[in-house]
């Protein structure tokens, strides 16, 4: 047991340390680059990375209190309570910050503006519920540690009932919560993949953007595919409870996860492109204009370009085919005439 409180006190801590040297990092990221983030979720990002780090540093100072063999009482309890509620706000702030970047990227990759109003309206629709469920969640999980703590006062039956009652409650919640967070961060990943797709050939100058929000989104779904497997795996009461190996290994790949996905969020917006995100901030409708102008600039290179001083085609005057003003035909182009490029 003393393994893997150390385990965890080391984790969480480490973790503490690297997320509190991306704030950092963000923090210089803004400052160059100014006005070219108004329009990404960026306090959004430095929110949930406080957010992060405060559930990392309660928990891993609880560990250490363990290790320390100090006598736990109920301010441990509220400790938990306190790193459970600031790690809901973290995660939901990653989700409202990959759910506007869905939007950015994807004004700056897909052609169809009349679609975003709709998809905003989802994805504030999915916070919603998300913020909703992490509320049942955490009343529950307090609901469940004031049960503890009168049972730890006073003995009793009803007592004892009450605890197993509100814990496997707590459990079967905490288990549905991470399954549908993980469900939820499919559909990120499968939107940063769909618009990597798309810049590629579409709009090069989002390029190196999308590809670091792929690599972030991806490592997002990690994260919550492992909360939602552990928590099937260790928290249904008819599995049997984890190894020290396996926390241990959960810890590993929780700091990869966590730390990769800010990591990512930060190299996102330090490649996204500053021009881009004024204007979209000033006029979204320019958004349409500066998608196709590359497309545009390709095709010219093929299209013959017209010069002043030189006809492009030869009419023929003896085939009239309408009369504008009654004296001057309308003469149609000679088949023969050929276009020409100077």
């Amino acid at each position: 047991m003393d393994i893997y409180h150390l385990c965890m006190a080391i984790f969480e801590l480490l973790t503490v340390l690297v997320l509190i040297a991306l704030f950092i990092g963000h923090i210089v990221l803004n400052r160059r680059k100014g006005d070219a983030l108004r329009s990404l979720p960026f306090k959004a990002v430095l929110a949930s990375l406080l957010s992060f780090s405060g559930s990392g540093f309660c928990l891993g100072v609880y560990n250490c209190m363990i290790l320390g063999g100090v006598k736990m009482t109920a301010k441990s309890d509220i400790a938990a309570l306190i790193a459970q509620a600031l790690m809901l706000i973290a995660v939901n702030l990653l989700f409202y910050t990959f759910f506007e970047m869905i939007h950015a990227y994807g004004e700056q990759s897909l052609v169809q503006i009349k679609m975003w109003p709709r998809v905003r309206i989802f994805h504030w629709v999915v916070l919603g519920l998300f913020t909703a469920l992490s509320i049942v969640d955490w009343c529950w999980d307090l609901y469940a540690t004031i049960s503890r703590i009168q049972f730890m006062r006073r003995d009793g039956d009803q007592i004892i009932r009450q605890v197993l009652h509100s814990t496997r409650a707590w459990n079967n919640i905490l288990t549905v919560r991470w399954i549908i967070f993980w469900v939820a961060s499919w559909e990120i990943l499968g939107a940063f993949i769909f618009m990597g797709i798309q810049v590629s050939t579409r709009a090069s100058h989002m390029r190196m953007s999308t590809y670091f929000a792929v690599i972030s989104g991806s490592l997002f779904f990690g994260l919550n595919g492992l909360w939602a497997v552990w928590s099937i795996t260790a928290y249904l009461p008819t599995v049997i409870p984890p190894t020290t190996i396996a926390i241990t290994v959960r810890e590993g790949v929780q700091f990869f996860f966590a730390t990769g996905t800010y990591l990512g969020v930060g190299l996102c917006f330090w490649r996204f492109p500053s021009q881009v995100a004024i204007e979209q901030e000033d006029d979204p409708s320019v958004t349409h204009t500066r998608l196709l102008g590359s497309v545009e600039t390709d095709s010219r290179k093929f299209l013959p370009e017209a010069d002043s001083s030189r006809q492009i085609m030869e009419a023929d005057a003896s085939q009239p085919v309408l009369e504008a003003d009654g004296s001057n035909p309308i003469l149609e182009a000679d088949s023969t005439a050929m276009h020409e490029k100077p």
